[in-house]
């Protein structure tokens, strides 16, 4: 049985092999592809009810927003914690 290094040796040559776009539609990939600039910019067409997108396309550009800037939320918290300690 593998110990627990070769076992992560393992999960990390997975996940850099392992790429989620391949696995979406095309409109999905567009909208995961987006800059963070374009992003926002998308969002906020999104919340004004002025975007030209189709409905899955505004659902997963508002998903992909708030899943980012709770990401960035959890960085900034764990940045702050580190440096607090």
């Amino acid at each position: 049985m593998p110990d627990d290094e070769q076992l992560q040796k393992i999960m990390e040559q997975l996940q850099s092999q392992f790429d989620p776009r391949k696995f979406m539609t095309p409109s999905q990939r567009e909208i995961a592809e987006l800059s963070d600039d374009e992003l926002s910019a998308e969002y906020l067409l999104v919340q004004a009810k002025t975007s030209n997108r189709s409905r899955m396309q505004r659902d997963f550009i508002v998903t992909r927003y708030e899943f980012d800037s709770q990401q960035k939320q959890i960085e900034e918290d764990k940045l702050n914690s580190e440096t607090n300690d």
